[in-house]
C-alpha cells in the first residue's frame, strides 16, 4: 500500500502485522471498486484515496471503535468512514495533519 512517509509511521505505531494486513486488504478493495483500471495503473489518487481512508480509519480506532466493524462499514460505503472524522471535504490533507500531528519535516501531506 502506498502511502506518505509520515502517516506510514503512524499506520505501523498504531496497528499490530495482522491489523496493518486487514486494512491494506480493505484499502485495496476500495480502490478497486472506486478507481478505474487506468487509474490504479498509473497510481492517479491512490496515494490519495489511501491515506485519507488510512487517516480514517486511525481516527475511528482511536475513539475505541472495533476494527473489524470500522472495515465492515468501509466494504458497504467508505464515505461513512470521512463523516465524522472531518475527512470528509476538501480540506482533509490539513484535517488529518492537524488530528495526526503530520510530517515533522514539512514534507507534503500527500505525494
Amino acid at each position: 500500500m502506498i502511502l506518505p512517509e509520515w502517516l506510514a509511521a503512524v499506520f505501523e505505531r498504531e496497528f499490530n502485522e495482522s491489523q496493518r494486513s486487514r486494512i491494506a486488504e480493505v484499502i485495496t478493495a476500495v480502490n478497486a471498486s472506486t478507481l478505474s483500471a487506468e487509474e490504479l495503473e498509473r497510481g492517479y489518487g491512490v496515494i490519495e484515496g489511501n491515506s485519507r481512508f488510512l487517516g480514517a480509519v486511525i481516527l475511528i480506532q482511536r475513539e475505541g471503535d472495533d476494527l473489524e466493524e470500522t472495515l465492515e462499514t468501509a466494504t458497504w460505503d467508505w464515505r461513512d468512514l470521512l463523516l465524522g472524522t472531518g475527512l470528509e471535504h476538501e480540506d482533509w490533507p490539513i484535517v488529518l495533519a492537524e488530528k495526526l500531528g503530520g510530517p515533522s519535516d514539512g514534507a507534503p501531506l500527500i505525494g
